[in-house]
């Protein structure tokens, strides 16, 4: 079924439209289990990865209005402003290479009928 799943991945269609006729009833089964496990892998990969962005939105927010309290409060001069594009900047760069490195592999792992959506990032 690994092979069918990645054969049906790389032209894009479900595994069901691989074949004209299934044989057996097991097989249908099976075929109709391995879309509804891929489609749910990759819900739950991409729920994860949507958890791990809006931490990432969440503390550029509190940044965001720190930076403001502390730049109207404190006579720190301007430099307090680049706290803002330095965190949106650096950190987008940071999560890029937090989810190549670290969490794609480990939710490969967990997750092997799904893929990885970059889409989700930005």
């Amino acid at each position: 079924m690994d092979t069918l799943s990645r054969i049906a991945g790389a032209l894009q269609v479900p595994v069901g439209d691989l074949f004209a006729r299934v044989e057996t009833p097991q097989f249908q089964a099976s075929v109709d289990g391995l879309e509804y496990r891929v489609a749910q892998q990759q819900e739950k990969r991409d729920s994860y990865t949507k958890g791990v962005v809006l931490v990432y939105r969440g503390l550029g927010i509190a940044v965001l209005f720190a930076t403001l309290i502390l730049a109207l409060t404190m006579d720190w001069g301007w430099y307090i402003w680049l706290a803002i594009p330095v965190y949106w900047g650096v950190g987008r760069l940071l999560l890029e290479a937090l989810f190549r490195l670290a969490l794609d592999p480990k939710l490969d792992e967990r997750y092997p009928l799904s893929k990885a959506d970059r889409g989700i990032l930005g």
